[in-house]
């Protein structure tokens, strides 16, 4: 298992142990250097559907709770910066964006895939 791996698996379980009303389809996670150089984490949490008493207004009150509670509890320097979205959230975001995002591998090849908003894979040259 890889430090990505186990990480997502900790957050994974920590939530379910903190938050046990989000219903979590995956979390995304990819290393980052901060604004300021400093190694750090990049975690979107994707659930399944917004619990009614999330507020999507709310949602960084939520995450900042539970990176607190992170960062007290595990032994890792990198200071992760959240977010949190619905399945419906990311398909929106991707549906606004796509054409931008793609653009310049139209013509290039055949097909291509998004995850967290960056292309992921690519099919086929066109």
């Amino acid at each position: 298992m890889t430090d990505i791996e186990a990480y997502v698996n900790k957050v994974r379980e920590s939530l379910k142990r903190n938050y046990p009303e989000l219903d979590v389809a995956r979390i995304d996670l990819k290393e980052i250097t901060d604004s300021t150089g400093d190694p750090s984490l990049d975690v979107t949490v994707i659930l399944h559907s917004r619990p009614e008493k999330l507020d999507p207004m709310k949602d960084w009150r939520v995450m900042d709770q539970f990176r607190t509670w992170l960062i007290t509890h595990e032994d890792d320097d990198r200071f992760p910066y959240f977010r949190l979205l619905t399945e419906d959230e990311e398909r929106d975001l991707l549906k606004e964006h796509e054409g931008e995002w793609a653009g310049p591998l139209r013509g290039v090849v055949a097909a291509w895939e998004f995850r967290r908003g960056f292309v992921d894979a690519v099919g086929d040259l066109a």
